[in-house]
Parts: C-alpha cells; structure tokens; sequence
C-alpha cells in the first residue's frame, strides 16, 4: 500500500531494445509514479522472447487501485520502431495519467503486427482505460510527425454510461504523415463517448491504403456513447476524407460518427497564405517636390510653375492579362528610300548655298524684340552683366 515513487532519466542518449521497459506502475493501493525523460536521442524498439514491447509505461494493473502518473519525454528524437511502446495504461480502478511529448522529430514505424497479452502489434502511444477508471490524454508538440503502421491512441473501452475517452492535441510545426494503416484515435468502444482530437499542422498527409487494412484514420467515434469532436487547422490536407470508417471501405477517413448514440462534430480549417506577408512594403506618401524662385512675379502676378506628369490614367493591374492596344509599326528604312533621302538632302544644301550669296554667320548675342520673341543676332553690340543680370531678375517681356 503506497504510491510509486516514479522514475527520472537524463542522459545525453536513450536506447530500448528488446523488450526492455521502465515501468512506474502500481499494483496494490496507491498511485503509480510519473516517468519523466530528457535526452537528445530516446529510442524505443523491438519485443523479447515473451512479446513483451519495449516500453516506458506508468498504469494501473489489474489487482491495482489508484492512478497512473504519466509519462513525460523532452528529446530532439523519438523513435517507436518494431514495437515501440509508452503506455499510460488503467487496467484496475483508477484514471490513466497524461502523456507529455516534446520533440522536434517524432517517427512511428512497425515492421509487423505481433500481438501480446496487452498491446497490440502496431506502434502505440496510448492512454487506455480497461478498467473503472478515465483515460488521461496526449499532448505532443513537435516540428514533424511521422507514423508509419503506428497509433497514437486515447481510447476507452468502458460499460459506464459515464465513461469516455481522452483527448489527443498535435501541435505540429511542419507536416504530419501517415501510412500504412497509420491511426490517430479517441474512440470509444462500450457506452462510453468519443474523445476529442484537436491537430494543428502545416500539412497533414496520409498516403493511399495499401488495401491490407482500415487505411489511414483519424477518430473521434463511438458505439453506444456519442461521438467526440475532432477539429483540425492546416494549410493543406492530402488524402483523408470525412466519411465514417468501416473495415470493409479500407480508405484514409476522418469520422466522429455514433453507431448508435449522436454523432460529433468534424471541423477543418484551411488556413490561407497572404500573399503580401512577404512583399515590399512601398510607400504611398507623394514626394513633394521643390522649386527654387529665380524668377519674380510679374505685374500680372504669374510666376513660375513646375509641373510632375505620369503616363496618364490609371495603371494597368498586375493580375491583369496583357492590353495589345498598340500595335508595332515598321520604322525600317529601306536601302532605295536612303539613299533618295540623302540625294534630296544633298541637292536641297546646294540650291540654299547658291541662293544666298550672303556667308552664313554664326550667332553671338540675343535680343527681345517688339512682339517680345527671342531672336538670336550676330556683330550686335554686347550685353553687360548688369543688365543680364536685372532681365534675368525681372523676366520681364519688352
């Protein structure tokens, strides 16, 4: 009569194999204890000579009374292979305690389906309830999940009207796979009533049956108890259906249905990448734009203006299609074309030359005449400063 005591481990690497196990259970009055791991590397594979899984597992055996006190693992790595097994089972009176995984890579993997006294051939992590007691749940965070012909698996299995399943909650960074007949389960079985399973993930893909089992399922379902709720948040979805999941469909299927009693609910949210999240950011705010006043107003008070234009309109939108509006023209010239061209241009220059007699002279002055117009002139008397000064001043037209 007592409670376990529990186990600690922390080590840099964790192998068990061959049908080792760490075991906090309790057997008489009294609590089992928590096993608690930290580790870089944990691994968990293959049977001994009797079927017996390797395995860490705190649970309440048959003669036993009290409540198992879960399992912990903190590691880089978990592997299940051949096997593999963390059990917080109730086999007697008591409720199972909670599983707790964080990871940043968890693989499942079963080279067969081998039966034992307790557990099932495939890969399990498992918070089962047998006896009088509730199942505990699973929480697992991890960057990705792999569960290849392996369960992660809350299920009662329970004549009470009041029993019911625990619940599983898969926070994952990165994608979760399954395959092989793969299962993610709060089923209930009895009269008890389905569990809840909640997986947020980035993507979640489950690869076709290979036609030698139930296919690849996520549960929430129940015989005579009501079905649990199963809500699931991702990115994408690849290969799972809701439908309910019987053994003759063999299909990858998402299903909170009831045999017998209501069915729960099956919410999925597709979450939507915003396309901008990773855009450039271009500012909107006009740049102003500044005029240095050389020039004074004039009597009518104009001065001067400096005017930015666009292209006009609008612009055309990038998710458009394409505007063939404009149409290319043939700006080529010809070799015959050319060379009239510059046949003409050289008999025009002789006709201007023997027409004016008088020498082209080159411009070194300019004035303002009476209609106030520009003109260049040559051998005009020069401007002083003063006085390109003070026009330039004034801008005033003559």
């Amino acid at each position: 009569m007592g409670n376990a005591e529990g186990v600690t481990i922390d080590t840099d690497n964790l192998i068990v194999t061959g049908g080792g196990y760490i075991d906090a259970s309790t057997f008489g009055q009294g609590d089992a204890g928590l096993i608690d791991i930290s580790a870089q590397d944990v691994t968990f594979s293959g049977r001994n000579s009797h079927n017996f899984p390797s395995s860490a597992f705190s649970q309440v055996n048959p003669t036993g009374v009290g409540n198992a006190g879960g399992v912990s693992i903190a590691t880089d790595n978990l592997t299940l292979s051949n096997g593999g097994l963390i059990s917080t089972n109730t086999l007697g009176q008591g409720d199972s305690g909670d599983v707790r995984i964080f990871t940043n890579q968890l693989t499942m993997e079963n080279g067969g389906r081998i039966e034992s006294s307790f557990f099932d051939s495939t890969n399990r992590i498992e918070t089962e309830a047998e006896g009088t007691g509730q199942p505990g749940n699973i929480n697992i965070e991890a960057n990705s999940i792999d569960l290849n012909e392996s369960a992660i698996n809350a299920e009662t299995q329970s004549q009470s009207s009041n029993g019911v399943s625990g619940i599983i909650n898969l926070q994952v960074a990165e994608e979760l796979t399954l395959r092989n007949n793969s299962l993610i389960s709060a089923q209930a079985l009895g009269n008890a009533d389905g569990g809840n399973v909640s997986i947020n993930s980035e993507f979640i893909i489950a690869y076709p049956s290979n036609g030698n089992g139930n296919g690849n399922d996520i549960l929430a379902s129940a015989e005579q108890g009501n079905g649990g709720n199963i809500e699931i948040s991702t990115q994408g979805i690849f290969g799972l259906e809701e439908r309910n999941s019987t053994p003759e469909n063999q299909t990858n299927d998402i299903d909170a249905s009831s045999e017998f009693g209501l069915s729960g609910t099956v919410e999925i949210e597709i979450l939507e990448v915003d396309p901008s999240q990773d855009s450039l950011n271009i500012p909107t705010v006009p740049v102003e734009t500044e005029v240095a006043q050389i020039c004074e107003p004039n009597s009518d008070g104009n001065q001067s203006e400096f005017l930015v234009t666009g292209r006009g309109g609008l612009p055309d939108s990038p998710e458009a299609n394409l505007n063939g509006d404009f149409g290319l023209e043939d700006w080529r010239v010809g070799e015959e074309d050319s060379l009239n061209s510059a046949s003409s241009s050289d008999e025009r220059l002789l006709r201007a030359e023997d027409e004016n007699s008088e020498p082209i002279v080159e411009a070194d002055s300019w004035i303002v005449n009476d209609q106030g117009n520009v003109v260049l002139v040559a051998n005009h008397a020069p401007v002083t400063k003063s006085e390109l000064a003070q026009q330039s001043s004034n801008c005033q037209a003559k």
